[in-house]
């Protein structure tokens, strides 16, 4: 079993486009300007990681929201996500590195300086990035975008950017690559982050605990379910003649999966059974 940390942040990008439309490929399209950002400020690998890393999941305290999550919630409510963001990411060790950066991912200069000793340029970008993200557009061409969102990044208020990221984001503008690539290819900065963390079995299991721990604070159906099924199959397995380490793949493998049919979510065999699937499957 082989799974990659960036594999990992882009499932849960995936869970929440899958939870709301309406916010379908903000994170990529986050991800990807803050990645650019960094580039401009000719940060570290590890460093560009992290970024890339923080601005995929900067949104991840929606997730412990009820119902669908509108980019309204993102507007009028970030520092709330930020702050639920943080608390999750320290419930698992994996996670546990991008707390700080996520927690102060929508905090302005002027307090972040006063209370990050370090590494403030990250969730400093990560913050712009998101800005810029939700300024842009679908209903007309990005490229005409372009100085009006500069206007409007300029005008807010003195003290929230960094001036070294906005000095940056001010280079971006002249790139017109850049805007194109965030409005129609923003996963392509995906083929690009250097990430060669494969994680252990344990990382992996703390992971899938950590996602069924969500899983189950959003579904009525399950409330632990997902951890009793893990555990249960991780002991048959054992029991059945495995070795110690395929019993724990088996309750990586058996933990049951949320989808979403006709915009309602349900969870794999516990809401609606395979039957019931295959039978709304077949017939459309």
């Amino acid at each position: 079993m082989r799974i990659y940390f960036c594999e990992f942040v882009r499932a849960f990008s995936d869970a929440m486009n899958l939870i709301s439309p309406e916010v379908k490929n903000h994170h990529e399209k986050v991800g990807y300007i803050a990645c650019e950002l960094a580039k401009e400020l000719k940060m570290s690998r590890q460093d560009l990681k992290i970024t890339f890393f923080g601005a995929m999941l900067h949104d991840i305290g929606s997730l412990m929201m009820e119902g669908d999550i509108s980019l309204l919630d993102l507007e009028v409510h970030p520092l709330r996500l930020a702050r639920m963001g943080s608390q999750l990411l320290r419930e698992s060790p994996v996670t546990n590195a991008l707390a700080d950066v996520v927690g102060n991912c929508q905090t302005p200069w002027q307090k972040l300086k006063a209370s990050v000793e370090k590494k403030p340029l990250i969730p400093q970008v990560i913050h712009l990035a998101d800005v810029v993200s939700l300024l842009l557009t679908e209903e007309k061409p990005v490229l005409n975008q372009i100085a009006d969102m500069k206007e409007c990044i300029h005008q807010v208020r003195e003290g929230e950017f960094h001036p070294d990221v906005l000095r940056a984001f001010d280079s971006l503008c002249t790139k017109e690559y850049i805007w194109m690539n965030v409005m129609y290819h923003s996963d392509v900065i995906m083929d690009h982050i250097p990430d060669d963390h494969e994680m252990s079995l344990d990382e992996i299991l703390a992971t899938t605990e950590f996602m069924s721990h969500i899983i189950d604070f959003r579904s009525p159906f399950t409330a632990m379910h997902s951890a009793g099924v893990a555990a249960s199959a991780e002991e048959l397995a054992g029991l059945s003649g495995m070795s110690e380490q395929e019993a724990r793949e088996a309750g990586v493998a058996l933990m049951p999966m949320p989808f979403t049919v006709n915009g309602r979510e349900y969870i794999e065999n516990v809401s609606m059974t395979y039957r019931e699937f295959f039978e709304r499957l077949a017939g459309g």
